[in-house]
């Protein structure tokens, strides 16, 4: 499970969504046209979402390799509230993310550097 506020998201929408120059390859908004977004109640701690996983391991000496796959099920999608401008005219859209289940795995291969033990006789 994940909980936390969603400030540094809000952060995202406020300052980065919808900035000008954009990057993504679309025409830029004429000057005369805003567009601003905001996280509403982003400050509430709140359950971001439920990850269910399967650690799996295995050991040969001193190599260690091992397999995790998550699944992660989001709630609590935000509540995000976007503002239009243009010229002095103002309109503004509230809307729910739509966000998916989502599948992901980690891999991971670890080697351990371990001192030898001298074998005694006897």
């Amino acid at each position: 499970m994940n909980a936390a506020t969603q400030n540094s998201y809000n952060s995202y929408y406020q300052n980065r969504r919808f900035t000008i120059p954009r990057n993504d390859g679309k025409p830029p908004l004429p000057a005369n046209v805003t567009i601003s977004g905001e996280v509403l109640n982003a400050n509430k701690f709140q359950i971001l979402d439920y990850e269910p996983s399967l650690p799996i391991s295995y050991t040969d000496g001193n190599w260690t390799f091992a397999f995790t796959p998550t699944y992660a099920l989001p709630v609590n999608p935000a509540d995000i509230k976007a503002t239009l401008q243009v010229n002095n005219e103002v309109k503004s859209y509230t809307y729910k993310e739509t966000l998916p289940n989502t599948f992901y795995f980690s891999l991971a291969v670890t080697y351990a550097f371990l001192p030898h033990k001298k074998q005694k006789n006897i």
